[in-house]
């Protein structure tokens, strides 16, 4: 209860620190525009180029997996009492979270406006559910007939040591993750300085309640035992996507922050519509900071993984940018090799390419500088 309770005030201190950018820089594509104007192209690129590629995939892949595994015990709970995660076939997991993801790209292509009421309406039935969960959870304590995992000891058996809690806060914070989705739209608000903020509180304050609410009412109804059993089955099999899913996300959202406070010092005169307390990004940084240093210990293996992921994007945006004057010069003398290779020389050589008659042909011609 303390991680879920921890992930949501963490989560609302970056969404408050992102309603002010969003106020501040109402421009469309979120994150990937507040580091644009607060450090510049590449960072900016880097997290585009992370969060196409891996974090929007892998998100979409951890969902419609646990969907699928949750249809096929569904499926299989009718003809057996009791059904384990290896009773299910890989393939019909894999097969079931294929065609799901195919039904909802279908959804979202079919219509213009379609994809978003479909959204609106998953949304509002995972409120009901979450709402339902709680209900019964209420019911039974009112009927003193509450489990003995929340009549004794909440903390026995607990790990004391600090990765594990970074371990447990990323399975919280990739539940809470969604908090920055608004401000992908900023520029298309109406008046952003006060719905952005309004709609990100409002949002986060009802998710952390409902959580918190849901989490309850799972100690209330199930053994500690069930329960630790349900959080392994439900998450081992994705624990590795997770934490690199909430590395990789988590290092932007720490510079993205960070952006805010070095903006308060190199723009004070910046039109701020919605200003959040200074102690409220700086906590932010201070914990994100913590998370991003834990994996090293806890999880190794992905944060190489995400290091050499975004490393990755860093040749990849001086090849496919136009500035040539911004390129290093290593980026320079591979481009020079490969087109000499190819036998086009490059205009550094004093080749330019000029039309000749024909409507699609091109032409080298060699021009001469002083010296």
């Amino acid at each position: 209860m303390l991680v879920w309770l921890a992930s949501g005030v963490l989560g609302w201190t970056g969404a408050s620190s992102f309603a002010e950018l969003g106020s501040a820089i109402p421009q469309n594509g979120g994150a990937q525009a507040y580091l644009a104007y607060a450090y510049g192209p590449l960072v900016s690129y880097l997290f585009a180029w992370t969060a196409i590629i891996a974090l929007k995939p892998g998100g979409n892949a951890v969902i419609s997996l646990i969907f699928a595994e949750y249809i096929n015990r569904l499926f299989l709970s009718h003809s057996r009492e009791e059904v384990s995660p290896d009773d299910i076939p890989q393939w019909a997991i894999k097969l079931t979270a294929v065609a799901a993801v195919l039904v909802v790209t279908i959804l979202c292509i079919a219509a213009r406006k379609l994809g978003t009421r479909v959204a609106v309406v998953f949304t509002t039935l995972k409120i009901i559910a979450l709402i339902l969960v709680t209900t019964l959870g209420i019911v039974q304590l009112a009927r003193g007939k509450a489990s003995d995992s929340l009549r004794g000891n909440l903390f026995e058996g607990s790990s004391h040591s600090p990765s594990s809690y970074s371990l447990a806060l990323y399975s919280g914070l990739w539940a809470f993750d969604g908090w920055d989705q608004a401000n992908y739209v900023g520029g298309e608000i109406h008046h952003p300085e006060k719905n952005i903020p309004r709609a990100i509180h409002s949002s986060m304050a009802i998710v952390t309640l409902l959580f918190l609410l849901a989490n309850l009412s799972y100690f209330a109804v199930l053994d500690k035992s069930a329960i630790t059993i349900a959080f392994i089955v439900i998450g081992g099999g994705f624990r590795s996507l997770i934490n690199f899913s909430v590395v990789a996300s988590w290092a932007f959202y720490f510079l993205t922050v960070l952006g805010l406070v070095i903006l308060r010092i190199k723009e004070p005169m910046l039109e701020r519509p919605y200003r959040t307390w200074i102690i409220t990004p700086l906590i932010f940084c201070g914990v994100a900071l913590f998370l991003l240093c834990m994996p090293i210990i806890a999880a190794p293996v992905e944060a190489i993984a995400v290091l050499g992921f975004i490393a990755a994007g860093v040749p990849v945006y001086y090849l496919t940018q136009a500035d040539e004057d911004a390129k290093p010069r290593i980026i320079a003398i591979f481009e020079d090799l490969f087109s000499r290779l190819r036998g086009r020389p490059s205009a550094a050589d004093g080749w330019e390419a000029v039309a000749t008659d024909g409507d699609d042909t091109l032409e080298m011609t060699q021009t001469r500088t002083s010296r």
